[in-house]
């Protein structure tokens, strides 16, 4: 049977996650809406509501990672979607060991090149890249979620060759270096 994509979930942990920092909603109210208006099946209720728990547990651990991951940001000045997308994604690369690090990368890139400005995959993708970078999984885990369909890449320009951040791009599968003496 193949497997089902986490991105709905993936998607109403956002919303929830949103609400509860604009609105100032509780983790169960935000919870509950989830059930009450989703129409995903119960795995993927499931799934949203670990990622919504375990974001807001470990919200001060994951807010470390990301300020100091950031180059010429104040965290506190990032727009709140893209925040969010950087905090779901760190949670799910330190704390979800069954995703692999690539498809953790390329779900918050589209999450963001969807729900936020153009240019933010770029950021998002920067910014977990450098996670990725400091605390590397293995590339060869097993997983339950395949790695997204796509026919972009990530952009040669967006990472400089050699740094932390390609090595685990390209460590993780999701960075290959064009060679230009390959036939």
């Amino acid at each position: 049977m193949p497997v089902k994509s986490r991105r709905p979930a993936r998607v109403a942990a956002l919303r929830a996650l949103y609400q509860m920092g604009i609105a100032r909603v509780r983790a169960d109210d935000a919870i509950q809406q989830i059930r009450e208006e989703s129409e995903m099946d119960a795995e993927l209720v499931e799934y949203a509501e670990r990622l919504v728990r375990g974001v807001a547990t470990e919200s001060s651990a994951i807010r470390d990672v990301i300020e100091t991951r950031l180059t010429g940001w104040d965290y506190d000045r990032l727009a709140a979607v893209d925040r969010t997308i950087l905090r779901v994604g760190v949670y799910e690369l330190l704390h979800v060991p069954e995703v692999p690090p690539v498809v953790v990368l390329n779900e918050a890139v589209e999450l963001a090149k969807k729900y936020s400005t153009a240019e933010s995959g770029k950021f998002v993708n920067g910014v977990l890249a450098r996670v990725m970078a400091d605390f590397p999984r293995a590339a060869t885990q097993e997983t339950e979620e395949p790695a997204p369909e796509t026919d972009e890449h990530v952009p040669e320009e967006l990472v400089e060759q050699g740094s932390g951040e390609w090595e685990a791009l390209e460590a993780s599968g999701a960075m290959k270096p064009l060679r230009k003496d390959a036939p």
